[in-house]
């Protein structure tokens, strides 16, 4: 299945499994595999997501934390990798192959019928056609391939010929050999909280925006607009309380003067009052602007501060979780060892 197949050419995508469809696969593999029931919460954990990854001519792949667990070929049966089958031996059925077919099984043939009957090959249980075996070889510890019965383990005895095992997955084949880069669930975790972040950044980065623009908006003008309205409304109203008076004997003339420069002093006295008041408004108005910018000003440094808290707390739960599964990992690796043939 794998003899052609390049997991640098040939994946088409993958996807997190949605919860419901987690479970099925979890009943599936539980139901075809009695024996790893105990360990199926160890291999496939809730909490952690199930990647599917899709492949060219209908395959499919069951990852998890970033590790090929099960393939799957259309709707058949879930088949574990040869790396799995070797931490958990038990739970395929054997057969077992002579020595001189080895080096066939090998290089991707299918398992004739001869092959399984001969001298130093072994079928020990009686398996119906379509089961999922591990295919042993003689003088051999682990496994060299995982097989698919084309004919039940009496009818190879039986007839003896032709082809009684498909050769699925062996040693060497590139599910076995390449390198296969896959997003594991801390660079998923990690995407997601950097997507989380900045849609966090761009929402508060445009209410403060808002919130900066909303005074040029309620109709407020500043002090230079009102001013010259302010003094023009009051050098009109000054001149409609100040009549004009008008002399029409000689005699009074040097008395109508002293009242007309006691009334311009009047009225300049006046205007310097109102020049004064109209200070005093234009320095309480400009006070209060500077405070209330002042005050937007803080606002938006609490703000800042405060995404760049939460910023700071997400990294640090993200540094720590990676961590933690670099030193999961390195655990586990020091106590798997692939074994080879």
């Amino acid at each position: 299945m794998f003899k052609k197949f390049s997991f640098s050419e040939n994946i088409a995508g993958q996807s997190q499994l949605k919860s419901s469809v987690q479970r099925n696969v979890r009943t599936k593999l539980s139901e075809q595999y009695p024996t790893i029931e105990t360990v199926l919460e160890e291999l496939l954990p809730k909490k952690t997501p199930i990647i599917q990854i899709k492949g060219h001519e209908h395959i499919t792949f069951l990852s998890v934390n970033g590790e090929i667990l099960f393939f799957q070929h259309f709707d058949g049966p879930f088949f574990p990798t040869l790396a799995l089958l070797h931490k958990y031996p038990d739970m395929l059925p054997k057969l077992q192959v002579d020595r001189g077919a080895i080096k066939f099984v090998l290089s991707g043939a299918n398992i004739m019928c001869p092959g399984l009957t001969s001298k130093g090959a072994r079928m020990d249980t009686d398996l119906p056609a379509g089961s999922v075996v591990a295919i042993m070889a003689e003088g051999k510890e682990n496994a060299l391939a995982i097989g698919y019965l084309k004919m039940s383990t009496q009818d190879i005895k039986l007839i003896n010929k032709g082809i009684g095992v498909d050769n699925i997955h062996y040693l060497t084949d590139p599910l076995w050999s390449q390198v296969i880069h896959l997003q594991t669930e801390r660079t998923w975790t990690i995407n997601s909280y950097i997507m989380k972040l900045i849609a966090i950044t761009v929402c508060l980065a445009f209410c403060a925006h808002l919130v900066a623009a909303l005074p040029a908006n309620t109709g407020i003008h500043s002090n230079a607009e009102i001013a010259p309205q302010d003094k023009a409304v009051d050098d009109v109203s000054a001149e409609a309380v100040i009549p004009k008076k008008h002399h029409h004997h000689d005699d009074d003339d040097d008395d109508n003067d002293d009242d007309d420069d006691d009334d311009d002093k009047h009225h300049k006295h006046d205007d310097d009052d109102d020049d004064g008041d109209k200070d005093g408004d234009d320095k309480k108005d400009k006070e209060e602007e500077e405070e209330g910018k002042k005050q937007l000003t803080e606002e938006e440094l609490e703000e800042q501060a405060r995404i760049n808290a939460l910023l700071e707390e997400e990294e640090k739960e993200a540094l720590e979780k990676e961590q933690e599964e670099e030193r999961e990992a390195a655990a586990k690796a020091k106590k798997v060892v692939k074994p080879e043939v």
